[in-house]
């Protein structure tokens, strides 16, 4: 019982702590909750001003949690089998996935386009943190 308070309160600590990131090619500095979750659902591709995204998730297990939990209201079972079903029908691509925010910040600065989310940007200069109204 107590492992699983703990899971609880670390998943609750990692939904208040994420930043969305963008390379900064992209020109929106805001994003809106909804738009958060239609990306990552594979429902939108593609930026206000018509360029192409390109997707990335970490897949660090708790920190994944705290961002369907906050963005995507939908278990980690759900969203991967939602995955499986659009990359079968071959609706979407899925996001890549990175091991940690390092990675991430790595592949969102250097991809035209990018988008990612990572627990804290820290002092990375190369990456721009997007405001979620």
């Amino acid at each position: 019982m107590k492992s699983l308070i703990l899971m609880i309160l670390l998943v609750v600590n990692h939904v208040f702590a994420l930043d969305m990131i963008a390379n900064p090619s992209v020109t929106q500095t805001e994003i809106s909750a909804s738009d958060i979750k239609e990306i990552y659902l594979g429902n939108k591709g593609t930026w206000q001003d018509g360029a192409s995204m390109n997707v990335g998730m970490i897949a660090n297990q708790v920190v994944l949690a705290g961002f369907l939990t906050k963005y995507i209201d939908m278990p980690y079972r759900m969203f991967d089998f939602h995955w499986k079903q659009t990359v079968f029908s071959g609706k979407a691509v899925q996001p890549k996935k990175f091991a940690n925010d390092a990675e991430m910040i790595q592949f969102v600065s250097s991809t035209p386009g990018a988008i990612g989310f990572v627990e804290a940007v820290g002092d990375a200069k190369n990456v721009k943190v997007l405001t979620v109204k």
